[in-house]
Order: structure tokens, then C-alpha cells, then sequence
């Protein structure tokens, strides 16, 4: 068994280390084939997208994207949802398979269900000669050397090539010089907040709850911070979309309880600040993610870079994977790997 502190070290450096590197080398890539990617998606007029956990967080991301920047319906289900239910699927329709593996069982089932329903299907995975990627119509692959540790770093890249593809679908012109230098912007992000985590994971060291609060992008977000907090750190991490929240989270909260609040300025900006302030009135610990600065926040503030609200929901999924991974470290957790233990492998069945 790999010592706790060489497992636990080496995944922070993966995180720390080679995150902007696949960044920098997704964007890359993709931008090499934008001209043959966006003649595909141009005749389509619908998309599904499909994932099995951070998957499925990021088809919900891929989604908010493609609705927001073009022309392109979205819809999203877990793959194994998709298998489930009949779809009268138009002429016009892609599936967005996402696996990281691109072996994920369900994933590639439905990816077989696309292909048998005449629907185009598009592969977004970290390698090429997986049983999903050889099975689609157009490959989008992710850069990651060596995936280790909690595996999101394929996930803020899938993320990545989904916002650049996006946006230059869009007809405002939207890939920019911001979009186009985030890898930088992450590495000077991971750089400043290294010498300021092990101060947040003592926030969270003693604690067996938590909750994690966004809306729109920032939710996605929030979604990847509350799973890698429940497979890093095994605490019991309790997600809300801000609208939820407002309704039933607060019910059971008090003065011991930490709540994450991600509030990038966006669309979401005035909803998410209205529970920061519900939050104040009933004194409960906040751990703030934000790009605004002249407010005067309650509560401990993480400032993220002044950057768009699709952009910041990457920058705040390398966060949270680094919270996990320290916290899981100040916790000194019997920990030797996380998701891909040989008895999750056989229960998922990945394929050969």
C-alpha cells in the first residue's frame, strides 16, 4: 500500500503541477481542429450530452454553454438516464458522449444507442483509442499526462475545450484574449492560493458537514467541489442550487455549520450576495469564492480572477480540488487512492 503522505503529496502536485499544462495543451489542440469542429456543429441544431459523475457535471456545464452562446438546444442526462428512456431524435441531433476513461460502461452504451438511432455522435475523452472515442463521428480529446489523484484535472479541461468550442460558435466573438489565456490565469491562481490552503483546510479539518452553494456555471462548480470533498476528504458534503438553497438549505443550518458560497459576477451575481447576507443574519460561517472586491464580504473571501462567469467555474473547480486534496491531508485520512479501487472497477464495469 502506497504511503498516505506520498499518495496524498503526489496528487496535489498533479494538481498544481500539470493542471495548467493540460490546459494549455487542451486549448492547443482543440484550436489546431477548431476550423473541422465547428463546421460539425454548425449543422446541428440539438445536442444531448451524457456522463457518469464529473462527467455528467460537465455535460450540465457543456449545456449552459451551448444555450447560452449559440443557436444549439442542449439537453443533459446521466448515461445511464439516457439508456432508459425513447427519444424521437431529430436529423439535426449530436450526442456529446463524455468520459474521461473513455471506457465508462454506461457512457459507451449510450454512445451505441446514438449510433443505432442515426444520431452523430461526438467523443469527449482523454484518449483516443478508447471504446468511445472509436466509436464517434468527431473526437474531442482532452490533454491530461498521467491523470492521478482525484481525476478532475480531465474534467476542467473537458470543461475548457466546451467553453472554447462555445464560444466561437458564437456570433459575438466571444473567444478572447481572457478565454485564450486562462491556462496562465490558472497557474497564477494555483500559485497565490497554494500559499493560503492549509489556512482553509483547517476550516474544514474538524468538520463532517459542509455545504456548497452556486447558480448557473457556478453551481457546476459547486457540484465538483462536493464530490471531491466526499471522495478526498469523506466528509458529508451537501450541494444546492442557490434558489434551492434559499427555500429549504437554511432550514437546518447553525453557528457550526460552513457554507462555500461560489459568487462570480454573472448573471447569478445579486441572488447568490441575497444568501450571502441570509446567511449573516444567522451567523453561520461562510468560505466566499469571488471576483468582486468592493463589497464588504462577511465571512473568509477567496478572490478568483476578474474573469467571466464560465471562465471562473473552471478556476473554482481547481480550488475545490485542492481544498479536497490538503483537507484529506490535515485529516490525515487512511486514504490510498480514490475513485478507481478494483471493487468500484468491477461495480461500474469499465470496459477492457
Amino acid at each position: 500500500m502506497i504511503k498516505l503522505t506520498e499518495f496524498l503529496e503526489k496528487s496535489f502536485r498533479h494538481i498544481i503541477e500539470d493542471q495548467p499544462v493540460a490546459l494549455r495543451d487542451t486549448r492547443d489542440w482543440v484550436l489546431r481542429k477548431i476550423n473541422e469542429v465547428v463546421e460539425f456543429f454548425e449543422d446541428l441544431n440539438k445536442i444531448y450530452l451524457v456522463g457518469c459523475g464529473d462527467s455528467y457535471f460537465v455535460a450540465i456545464y457543456g449545456a449552459l454553454l451551448l444555450e447560452r452562446f449559440t443557436k444549439i438546444k442542449a439537453e443533459v442526462y446521466e448515461s445511464y438516464e439516457f439508456l432508459k428512456y425513447k427519444h424521437n431524435f431529430d436529423e439535426k441531433a449530436a450526442l456529446i458522449a463524455i468520459s474521461a476513461s473513455g471506457r465508462t460502461s454506461k457512457t459507451v452504451d449510450a454512445a451505441k444507442k446514438a449510433k443505432n438511432s442515426k444520431l452523430k455522435l461526438i467523443a469527449l475523452t482523454n484518449y483516443e483509442n478508447s471504446p468511445l472515442a472509436n466509436l464517434a463521428d468527431l473526437k474531442l480529446i482532452t490533454k491530461v499526462k498521467n491523470p492521478y489523484g482525484p481525476p478532475s484535472t480531465t474534467s476542467t479541461t473537458a470543461m475548457y475545450m466546451l467553453d472554447i468550442i462555445s464560444k466561437m460558435l458564437s456570433n459575438q466573438n466571444q473567444f478572447n484574449d481572457e478565454l485564450r489565456s486562462l491556462p496562465d490565469m490558472a497557474r497564477e491562481f494555483i500559485k497565490k492560493i497554494k500559499s493560503e490552503i492549509k489556512s482553509y483546510s483547517e476550516l474544514l479539518r474538524e468538520r463532517n458537514r459542509i455545504y456548497l452553494v452556486g447558480a448557473g456555471p457556478s453551481y457546476v462548480a459547486s457540484l465538483f467541489g462536493g464530490a471531491k470533498f466526499r471522495e478526498a476528504t469523506w466528509m458529508h458534503s451537501i450541494v444546492f442550487e442557490a434558489e434551492e438553497f434559499s427555500h429549504y438549505g437554511m432550514i437546518s443550518l447553525n453557528g457550526s455549520d460552513l457554507v462555500i458560497l461560489n459568487i462570480p459576477i454573472g448573471k447569478s451575481f445579486d441572488k447568490l450576495r441575497e444568501v450571502s447576507e441570509a446567511l449573516n443574519q444567522i451567523s453561520v460561517n461562510q468560505l466566499i469564492l469571488t471576483n468582486k472586491s468592493e463589497i464588504d464580504w462577511k465571512g473568509y473571501v477567496i478572490k478568483l480572477p476578474n474573469i467571466d462567469e464560465y471562465n471562473s467555474a473552471i478556476i473554482s473547480t481547481i480550488f475545490y480540488q485542492i481544498l479536497a486534496v490538503e483537507t484529506a491531508k490535515a485529516k490525515k485520512l487512511p486514504v490510498n487512492g480514490f475513485r478507481y479501487t478494483e471493487i468500484l472497477t468491477k461495480l461500474i464495469k469499465y470496459y477492457k
